[in-house]
Parts: structure tokens; sequence; C-alpha cells
């Protein structure tokens, strides 16, 4: 069984570049053989790919906190990492947040749970825990 390649191009039309693959006994007359898209780049710039993506290198965005991995309706489900992550703040489902900044965006020295509503409801520094501004621990 060979793997026969194609490669696609047209300026005028999405996707413009495309690479497919097959698997069959050649490009004959008679032979069946169902074409699988490898990747394609549309005019837009929005380049697509079947199957993982691996990286030899660190994968960079262009410009800084800039680009987003992943929309609110095209979401990763999961993610694993072996190192540390460094973030900003985090935005759960129930729009919660965890953050490390006060009210006016100042870092501050320790973490803060805000509700949906922006409201404080717990705060961990190091003097302690705190529920609703008061100190308990």
């Amino acid at each position: 069984m060979n793997m026969l390649v194609g490669f696609y191009f047209s300026p005028f039309s999405d996707p413009f570049f495309a690479v497919y693959w097959a698997n069959g006994k050649g490009a004959t007359a008679g032979d069946s053989i169902t074409w699988n898209k490898v990747f394609s780049v549309k005019t837009n710039g929005d380049v697509e790919v079947a199957g993982s993506i691996k990286s030899g290198g660190s994968l960079l965005p262009k410009r800084d906190n800039t680009y987003d991995i992943g929309s609110s309706s095209l979401r990763f489900k999961d993610g694993y990492f072996a190192g540390t992550v460094y973030t900003g703040d985090l935005k759960f489902a129930n729009d919660w947040v965890m953050t490390e900044r006060d009210d006016n965006g100042n870092v501050i020295e320790g973490i803060r749970i805000l509700n949906r509503k922006g409201e404080e409801i717990f705060k961990i520094t190091e003097d302690g825990l705190w529920f609703k501004g008061k100190k308990i621990a």
C-alpha cells in the first residue's frame, strides 16, 4: 500500500493552500481513494491542522499579552503541565475570581477571592486569613 500526498493551491478560494494524504494502491482508473486533509491555510491566515501538533521548542505568541488560546465557544478540554504555571487572575466558569490585586489594580502580598459581583469574600495574606473583611485566623 502506498501513501499518496496531494497539494492544493488557489489564491482566490478558501482554503488557498492545503495538503492531503491518502492510502491506496495508486491513482489509476478504478482505484477507490479517500483523501484526508492534513492541514490548510485560509485567506484570513487561519491554519487548520488535523491531528496533534508537536513542537521541539517553545510555543510563543508574536506579541506579548495579545493572543488567546481557545475562546468562549471553542475551548480546550484539559491542560497538562509538568512545571510552574504563571498567570494573573483566575476567572472560573461561575464568574468567581482569584486575584493578587486590590480594587485599584495594585499587586498585594496575598490572594483575594471575589464573588461574581466583585465583592471580596476571602483574602489570604502573610498576616492571616480574612473572611468578608474580618480576620479569622
